[in-house]
């Protein structure tokens, strides 16, 4: 337990209070609805622009060949289009609920808004952002977007490998090394 121990010069420790969260318990919590939230503008399909032609796609459109990568937020996988297999793209599942662990990890709407920002096209250095859907059965978001030739893991390397650099080899180490 902590003490008001004097310091030096006569002058006392303040105490600090920490406050811990109890645990509830299941039967206290709120429905499932209150745990989850809307996207408005998001449907079940989507319209996106791919090289100038519109197509149009929803979660029985995309077939799911692979796992890219998974984290705390959600998995992404490779993806084409039905009908279209020359359309490939890296789709984020992202969960609309909470999970029991962390009833505070909301980073379905905080994606899409970043992905709608960043990835607008307008950068050619920037993944581009094609649209969101909602995948119901799931109860997720599902972000689809361009799927990179490489993964964050290997071009972190190497860059990070690179001897020789010029001005912009060391702006992109100095981004990288902040990821």
């Amino acid at each position: 337990m902590a003490q008001n121990r004097p310091l030096e010069g006569g002058k006392k420790r303040p105490i600090f209070r920490i406050d811990c969260p109890t645990c509830i318990d299941e039967a206290t919590l709120p429905s499932s609805d209150s745990l989850s939230y809307k996207l408005l503008d998001v449907e079940e399909e989507a319209t996106f622009d791919y090289q100038g032609t519109p197509i149009n796609i929803s979660v029985y459109s995309l077939i799911e060949t692979e796992e890219l990568g998974s984290g705390n937020f959600g998995t992404v996988m490779l993806a084409e289009v039905k009908g279209r297999p020359e359309i490939k793209m890296a789709v984020k599942r992202l969960n609309l609920t909470p999970s029991q662990s962390n009833p505070n990890d909301y980073t379905a709407n905080t994606d899409l808004r970043t992905m709608r920002a960043v990835g607008s096209g307008l950068n050619p250095y920037v993944t581009k952002f094609y649209a969101p859907i909602i995948d119901r059965s799931t109860c997720q978001l599902l972000i689809c977007m361009e799927l990179c030739e490489t993964s964050m893991d290997t071009f972190y390397t190497t860059m990070h490998a690179i001897d020789k650099t010029q001005h912009l080899d060391l702006l992109l180490k100095r981004m990288i090394s902040h990821v």
